[in-house]
């Protein structure tokens, strides 16, 4: 079990792992409110298929310094067809990965990382 709660599975296929959602638990005042914020952030939606969506740093730079350290101490590791990215799986049942300068999110339950 990650320490955010999520469970890895694997798929018995390298390239692929489920992700099971977390059991509720209660949250730090500091994540309710970074929840928050993000809810409340202008999302783009990738050209890419409309798979996630994303910010720019420009626009919410204490946003995405916040995830970003989030990413670095608590994110795992995943590939992404040839890419392999650092996820953070949060309470909010998103998924945040970073391609400097863009923040990137989308559902943490597409069973792929």
């Amino acid at each position: 079990m990650l320490k955010n709660g999520y469970k890895i599975i694997p798929n018995g296929n390298k390239r692929t792992t489920q992700i099971l959602k977390p059991v509720k638990r209660e949250l730090s005042p500091e994540l309710k409110s970074l929840i928050d914020e993000l809810s409340k952030a202008e999302w783009h939606r990738s050209t890419q298929g409309n798979s996630h969506e994303y910010i720019i740093r420009n626009k919410y730079p204490e946003l995405y310094d916040k995830l970003q350290e989030l990413i670095k101490k608590h994110g795992i590791y995943g590939k992404h067809k040839k890419w392999t990215y650092r996820y953070y799986f949060c309470e909010d049942g998103m998924k945040y990965w970073i391609i400097p300068p863009v923040l990137n999110r989308a559902k943490a339950d597409t069973g792929q990382l």
